[in-house]
């Protein structure tokens, strides 16, 4: 990290600032920055690999005037979870991903047969059809909802100048790191 020669006179409010460390009860963390290696959510020690988390923040509904690409942040951390959350992320990632590909094959499958069956002479099967295609499709929805929440560790608050603020961050891992004011 290059640090400018005066910190007081960057342009930047984080220069000189550790890549991780603690302010006002959020975690701040800059972009690619790795957190202890303790659990995130409950602060328990960690030996599992570390996951890779992506984070976007949109500060469009602030600014009326320019373009919303200019105004994404993105910002990626490397954080772990000890063996139990690491076991429920795992489970829900599997499930929601499971249930998405089997609802939207469903899907397909009963809309291909709507499909079909109105061609026919005798339509005998496009209503039925088409109420397990609207029937997958809503349990598509629910199994996103499944990945979504299943899989959330620690919530991304603010990203700027290349730090992201998280908030749900285990209290032991924020006791933990460097306190700035």
């Amino acid at each position: 990290m290059t640090e400018p020669l005066l910190n007081y006179a960057s342009a930047s409010p984080f220069a000189g600032q550790p890549d991780v460390f603690a302010r006002n009860g959020l975690l701040w963390a800059r972009n690619n920055a790795s957190l202890p290696q303790c659990c995130m959510t409950c602060g328990a020690p960690a030996d599992t690999p570390p996951l890779a988390l992506h984070f976007t923040w949109d500060e469009s509904f602030r600014f009326s005037r320019a373009n919303t690409l200019k105004l994404r942040n993105a910002v990626t951390i490397h954080g772990y979870l000890c063996p139990a959350h690491r076991r429920r992320h795992r489970r829900a990632k599997f499930l929601g991903l499971a249930g998405m590909v089997v609802a939207a094959f469903i899907c397909a499958a009963a809309g291909l047969a709507a499909v079909i069956s109105e061609s026919a002479t005798v339509p005998r099967y496009t209503i039925p059809a088409l109420w397990i295609t609207f029937a997958a499709f809503a349990l598509l929805i629910v199994f996103a909802f499944v990945l979504a929440l299943g899989t959330r560790t620690i919530t991304c608050v603010r990203i700027e100048d290349g730090y992201g603020a998280f908030d749900d961050v285990s209290p032991d891992l924020l006791k933990s790191l460097p306190q700035v004011a």
